[in-house]
């Protein structure tokens, strides 16, 4: 199973929401591969303690989570075979649609803007694998939001969006200062933070078939 996390637009939280995917899948023993295909390898520095003299060709090992560098070029599929989980954290690029295989496609977007910017690359996307839209960093105002660009997108085939949104949440910043997951951060466990993220990549692995739903 191969997620790619993208969007073309900068800062929408592609890097917080692959790591965060990572670890979980690491709490529940799925063998993962975290893949970067952005030159600056920030996605490693989660699995290194925030180490920012990564070795391009050197592996990244942290518990069940294999961490490799491989700027915009997808690693050989006897690679990613080797895993239950491939997880891709992209650059910012609308060409990256063309370099990248995946199952599943998770697109974080921030507010209207995010996704009417996304309206010609999402069917080229679709085109690979369905999509899976998160609300990510949003304001009070950010349901509302999310009701109106669900309306918006009906006609997109292969869309879903995730039905919660993630908040603006200090623990979720401060996650992003220890490169940890929020529920390991100081004052992270147990926030709001944390339960959208930990929902959120339940979610995920849902959709991809790696753990069962969980009863609510």
């Amino acid at each position: 199973m191969i997620i790619s996390v993208h969007n073309h637009k900068g800062g929408l939280g592609k890097t917080t929401i692959s790591a965060h995917l990572a670890f979980r899948a690491n709490e529940y023993g799925i063998n993962t591969l975290a893949v970067t295909l952005d030159r600056q390898g920030d996605y490693l520095r989660w699995f290194s303690d925030g180490n920012p003299d990564l070795v391009a060709k050197t592996p990244v090992q942290y518990g069940q989570i294999t961490g490799l560098y491989s700027p915009e070029k997808m690693p050989p599929r006897d690679i990613t075979r080797a895993f239950q989980l491939t997880i891709i954290d992209t650059p910012p690029q609308a060409y990256i649609v063309d370099i990248v295989k995946p199952d599943l496609w998770t697109v974080p977007v921030d507010n209207r803007t995010g996704i009417e910017n996304l309206a010609t690359i999402i069917p080229l996307m679709a085109k690979k694998a369905p999509n899976y839209v998160v609300f990510y960093g949003s304001d009070e105002g950010g349901e509302a939001n999310l009701r109106g660009l669900q309306e918006a997108t009906r006609t997109i085939p292969r869309l879903e969006f995730h039905p919660e949104v993630i908040p603006r949440h200090g623990a979720i910043f401060r996650a992003q200062s220890y490169y940890l997951p929020v529920w390991r951060t100081p004052r992270g466990k147990d926030t709001k933070g944390h339960v959208a993220m930990e929902c959120l990549c339940d979610a995920i692995l849902v959709k991809a078939g790696l753990i069962a739903p969980r009863e609510r």
